[in-house]
């Protein structure tokens, strides 16, 4: 994948993080990158699900291939971004300071439109029928999301400020 595909996915990721953020809860603060962060998390699962065939090809024969399968792949990037999206949520609701509490939706905006963008942006070594059909699904879906979350942030977020942060 070329850098400006993957720099394409990680902004988008962002901006979908922030939207996703401001619409479940816009009175949490939100700090850090994890939309774009988890937005490449979700693009490289759509990359292996596009690519499953090619990377499971030999995988029980050739322990690098067992590595690098789609199997453990999966695997993997289920275990840590999992646990990661659990800490922030525990995080989140067990916090007893107001202040200090931290959003943890932006996670799922980015990884929702990594899942996406990613089907859309990144190559695919092998491109069959459904995967086109699937390349416009993805792309109806991100446009419908992303519209009604602007949608809603211009009619129907409340104007509530958000809570001032004391930095010591």
């Amino acid at each position: 994948h070329r850098i400006w595909r993957v720099g394409l996915v990680y902004l988008l990721g962002v901006i979908a993080g922030s939207l996703a953020h401001s619409v479940s809860d816009p009175f949490v603060l939100l700090a850090g990158a994890s939309g774009g962060c988890y937005a490449l998390i979700g693009a490289h699962l759509a990359s292996v699900i596009l690519n499953w065939d090619l990377m499971q090809k030999g995988w029980l024969k050739d322990p690098l291939k067992f590595i690098s399968s789609g199997v453990v792949r999966l695997t993997i990037i289920m275990i840590l971004a999992g646990s990661d999206t659990g800490l922030a949520i525990y995080a989140r609701f067990t916090n007893s300071e107001e202040l200090s509490k931290i959003g943890f939706t932006a996670h799922f905006g980015g990884l929702i439109t990594g899942l996406l963008s990613g089907v859309v942006i990144l190559r695919n070594f092998k491109v069959e029928k459904w995967e086109k059909v699937l390349s416009w699904i993805c792309i109806i879906i991100f446009i419908l999301f992303t519209t009604a979350a602007i949608l809603f942030n211009v009619f129907c977020s409340e104007s509530q400020e958000c809570p001032v942060v004391l930095y010591t």
